[in-house]
């Protein structure tokens, strides 16, 4: 807040000082408030199945983000507390939560849960709820149609097509292209984008159609076609049926998949025919080098908790920097300030853009091999594709 000099008669000493005090009361009640309040930050486990483990990581992450800064003297010489929560994986019950934490003014909400609550909780918060930093949330909308307060640390469901796209064209020109998809809205809307993104990089399928419903008729197809590589969306069934089939037709066909297939239970229903399978994820710690120093902590979780583990520690990070950037806590400021500076975290340097997506890697590419996935490098570290669509212009104003 900036004032403008106002002259004034001379006064006495005294009136001075009296006139000062009361502005103080008048114009800065919030930061004396803060001064003496506790700065509390949000977590929300899922109550029930937590697929993977994988909210109860995000929580871990940001938990062990907090102690680190405490340790540390705190944050603008003020100790921060997390409260841990837990609630359904339901958008009634995340918007109902999200009420109590804006309700008791929250400056961070770290996690919430899993995909559907982080995007009720998202619509409450708005312009005028607390800093939310998700480490879970993949939905275009999750920060396409919130306030400038959402930020996240996960990829796009909608730039998964744009990973695959960009590979196919870095390394497979030249080699006859299948897509194929399980005949659902869900998985036909995937490869109808696949199929439109790899046009745009002057690379052409030759086969578009959904998957026969017995495996040995497609094999014999991509035979005949003389196909090299098979992009397939469908589920963990139909995707391990199908690499049984190639595996059992000795047809050398590079299978592309899904995301979802980096799970440990898919491995499990496609054996030894899940071998050499090429897929996106998100990147493992492993392969970050600014997040090695959390490989300890990270022994027992699976790829996708270890990323949200970390992904909930950088958003702390990031959070805590922009807080420094502000020289206080108020949301508004906080948020501004994330939308302005480079952010140093365990994920890596990055950037919110306008709309509140960090400018890192939505996903890598990955092959089984043998019983855990393998980094594959991008040739060039452009790799990156940003969102689709138009983006909002960010109005300070707003914040």
């Amino acid at each position: 807040m900036t004032f403008r000099s106002i002259s004034m008669p001379a006064k006495p000493v005294i009136c001075g000082l009296v006139l000062t005090v009361i502005m103080s009361f008048m114009f800065f009640p919030q930061i004396q408030v803060q001064a003496q309040a506790e700065i509390r930050i949000g977590t929300v486990k899922i109550m029930g199945e937590d697929s993977g483990g994988v909210s109860a990581a995000a929580v871990a992450g940001a938990v062990l983000a907090v102690e680190d800064i405490n340790k540390n003297g705190g944050l603008l010489g003020q100790k921060l507390k997390i409260e841990r929560h837990k609630a359904a994986c339901h958008p009634q019950a995340a918007a109902k939560l999200a009420q109590k934490f804006k309700r008791r003014s929250l400056a961070l909400v770290a996690s919430h849960g899993c995909d559907r609550a982080a995007r009720a909780a998202a619509a409450v918060y708005g312009h005028d709820g607390p800093i939310f930093i998700s480490p879970l949330a993949t939905h275009p909308s999750f920060t396409d149609e919130n306030g400038y307060r959402i930020f996240r640390l996960a990829g796009r469901d909608d730039l998964e097509a744009s990973v695959i796209a960009l590979f196919l064209s870095q390394f497979y020109t030249g080699r006859r292209i299948a897509i194929l998809y399980q005949d659902t809205p869900s998985h036909k809307h995937f490869a109808s984008g696949l199929r439109q993104q790899i046009r745009a990089m002057a690379v052409q399928e030759d086969l578009f159609k959904p998957l026969a419903s017995k495996p040995a008729e497609v094999t014999k197809e991509l035979r005949d076609q003389k196909i090299g590589v098979a992009v397939v969306s469908a589920g963990l069934e139909a995707t391990a049926k199908l690499a049984k089939a190639l595996r059992a037709a000795e047809l050398t066909v590079q299978l592309i998949g899904r995301r979802h297939i980096g799970s440990d239970h898919f491995r499990q229903m496609a054996g030894a025919a899940a071998e050499g399978i090429i897929l996106p994820q998100r990147l493992h710690p492993r392969d970050i080098p600014s997040a090695r120093s959390l490989l300890p902590h990270l022994q027992n979780y699976s790829q996708h908790a270890a990323a949200a583990f970390v992904a909930a520690y950088a958003g702390i990070e990031a959070w805590a920097a922009a807080v420094r950037a502000a020289g206080r806590f108020e949301p508004a400021a906080v948020a501004l300030k994330l939308h302005e500076i480079e952010l140093a975290t365990k994920a890596g340097k990055f950037r919110f853009d306008i709309k509140g997506d960090a400018t890192l890697p939505p996903f890598a590419i990955y092959q089984w091999q043998g019983k855990q996935l393998s980094y594959l490098p991008p040739p060039s570290a452009h790799s990156c594709p940003r969102p689709p669509g138009r983006l909002k212009k960010l109005n300070p104003q707003a914040l």
